[in-house]
């Protein structure tokens, strides 16, 4: 099985994440087949025995006398790959506290729970007030656009469906990426030629010119500096 992907993938777990991969295949919420396990405790005791990675090796620990059938191999591998997979997507949302934010004020949301849902993108304000300022337009975005699909659900006509504050959000999220991109682009361009497209620059700035009195600093700063 060396070369193959699930090799691949295990070879750069780490001693702790071999740990809490193991704990996270023998979960039943996350995987209920026996063979899998057996297959991930195999794999974990022989990642360095090469002689024991051999595919007719492998198959055998697993199924015993059984005839040797490459296809029925593949299907536990690839199904061991979904757990890698799944365990990293959960590894990174455990890291990412605002975007777990996110996630739990959009299940509020969907459980008809908005109460809950607008003290948890509270928290998720506080949370994104520490990452960088793209990172906080971006939040800023989607908090606006829960709201918005809130109103439209409970069709409030009544009510303007925040469709302002999605503008502006979307607005300011757009711009700072393509300032600072554009900064880097242009500091790229100190070391090495390169025929970038900057075709939308002239209306990126004006765009931005006629924003900048909202009350975002990180946004006037881009702006300002690209005029030095």
């Amino acid at each position: 099985m060396q070369n193959t992907k699930i090799i691949n993938l295990l070879s750069r777990f780490l001693p702790n994440e071999w740990r809490q991969f193991r704990r996270f295949v023998q979960s039943p919420y996350f995987n209920t087949n026996d063979k899998v396990t057996k297959l991930c405790e195999y794999l974990h005791q022989n990642q360095k025995k090469p002689a024991k990675l051999q595919r007719t090796v492998v198959f055998a620990y697993l199924f015993g006398n059984e005839t040797y059938k490459e296809i029925k191999l593949q299907q536990y591998a690839s199904l061991l790959v979904g757990l890698v997979e799944q365990f990293w997507q959960h590894q990174s949302l455990q890291a990412d506290t605002a975007n777990a934010l996110l996630r739990l004020s959009q299940a509020y949301e969907q459980h008809q729970l908005p109460h809950y849902a607008d003290s948890t993108l509270e928290a998720l304000q506080k949370v994104a007030q520490t990452t960088d300022s793209t990172t906080q337009a971006y939040y800023q975005l989607q908090s606006a656009l829960l709201l918005h699909n809130r109103i439209e659900e409970q069709q409030q006509r009544e009510q303007e469906p925040n469709l302002q504050a999605i503008s502006d959000t979307l607005d300011t999220y757009y711009l700072l990426n393509k300032l600072i991109y554009y900064a880097k682009s242009l500091n790229y361009l100190r070391f090495e030629q390169y025929n970038y497209d900057f075709s939308m620059l002239p209306l990126v700035l004006q765009a931005t010119e006629h924003i900048a009195n909202r009350p975002h600093l990180t946004l006037k700063l881009h702006y300002y500096a690209l005029q030095i």
